[in-house]
């Protein structure tokens, strides 16, 4: 799992990870946190601000023949 401390936390994480943070109002991102906390609520811990996502990650290595 990955761990946030809130969901603003995480949402501010992966917008400005992406070509968005640029171009992005802050209404606009205010916007987006508010709708995340409704989108994120099964992962929050009860009575907590604390965020945790079960992501999984996988790395494929491969070789030219």
């Amino acid at each position: 799992p990955v761990y946030f401390p809130s969901v603003e936390a995480m949402v501010l994480t992966e917008v400005n990870a992406t070509p968005l943070a640029d171009r992005l109002t802050q209404a606009q991102l205010d916007a987006i946190i508010a709708d995340s906390y409704a989108v994120y609520a099964p992962f929050r811990i009860a009575e907590e601000e604390q965020l945790t996502i079960p992501l999984t990650g996988y790395v494929v290595v491969a070789t030219p023949e």
